[in-house]
């Protein structure tokens, strides 16, 4: 997802080299509220742990973690945003 979001703001002129620079960007740019800052940080670190486990109950807990509304509430406001463009 924050491959897309990076795409979609190159293509604005804007510039970004990591996840938490370009989530932070699309806050600026309106297209995810300012509250989400907290759950798109927290979907970082969880994609990160997600990429180096190697226990299935660690990965079940992740994916948990993914599951809860909020971060899916969030993802889809972000893809919608991406969409609308």
């Amino acid at each position: 997802m924050w491959k897309a979001t990076k795409e979609f703001l190159r293509l604005r002129g804007i510039e970004c080299n990591s996840p938490k620079s370009c989530f932070r960007e699309l806050i600026k740019e309106g297209v995810v509220a300012e509250d989400s800052e907290e759950i798109l940080a927290k979907l970082i670190i969880l994609r990160n742990e997600l990429v180096h486990v190697y226990e299935e109950e660690m990965a079940k807990k992740i994916y948990k973690e993914i599951n809860k509304n909020e971060v899916l509430e969030v993802t889809e406001r972000i893809l919608n945003g991406l969409g609308n463009e």
